[in-house]
């Protein structure tokens, strides 16, 4: 009996790397860079295979072209969730630090003058010792031309300012007649005194 031994055939290495590199270039774009994957399907068989669009690939004849993402749509939003319950109070903050002294011991002190005609009028007035003047004011009774509602005071403050007498403090105030009258007036200085920490 004889026989030929049959020389098997190979395939080139080059042929084979390119078989291995556009498989491998169909594999990274699927799916394609949209994110979607494209597919063909044959409905007599049944049968389904992915397809890489970005390369150019088509369904073929018969074929019925489908794609797919990765993610589906959007669900509709969860109704609220119950709220959680009630933490527990923080611990007190340190106290703070202690304010200065306010002042005290508020009195209000005045002088007045005699109600005459005289003008002008100097009225001083000083706190007691220990006290200073916080505020200061005056009032002027008589001397007014016409009557209320009408009434024109015929009297000018000249000057209202504070003094000073050693360690004491207080207002002084001097009015005079604008025009010479010989209605009386008097003017009275008044000074609100208190203790003022220093």
């Amino acid at each position: 009996m004889t026989g030929r031994l049959a020389r098997k055939r190979s395939v080139p290495p080059l042929a084979l790397l390119g078989v291995f590199a556009a498989a491998g270039i169909g594999y990274a774009a699927i799916p394609s860079a949209d994110g979607v994957i494209h597919g063909c399907y044959q409905g007599t068989a049944g049968n389904l295979r992915v397809i890489d669009a970005d390369a150019g690939q088509g369904c073929r004849t018969g074929e019925i072209a489908i794609s797919f993402n990765r993610e589906g749509p959007a669900g509709p939003e969860g109704a609220t969730g119950v709220p959680g319950a009630t933490g527990a109070t923080g611990d007190t903050g340190p106290q703070g630090e202690q304010g200065p002294p306010g002042i005290s011991g508020i009195e209000r002190v005045h002088e007045t003058s005699e109600s005459n005609s005289d003008s002008p009028k100097t009225v001083v007035v000083y706190c007691p010792y220990g006290k200073q003047a916080v505020s200061a004011g005056f009032d002027i009774i008589g001397g007014k031309t016409y009557n209320p509602p009408n009434a024109v005071s015929d009297i000018n403050v000249d000057s209202s300012e504070p003094t000073y007498q050693g360690d004491r403090t207080g207002a002084v105030v001097t009015a005079y007649e604008e025009e010479p009258t010989a209605d009386k007036w008097s003017l009275t200085t008044w000074a609100t005194c208190a203790e003022v920490p220093r």
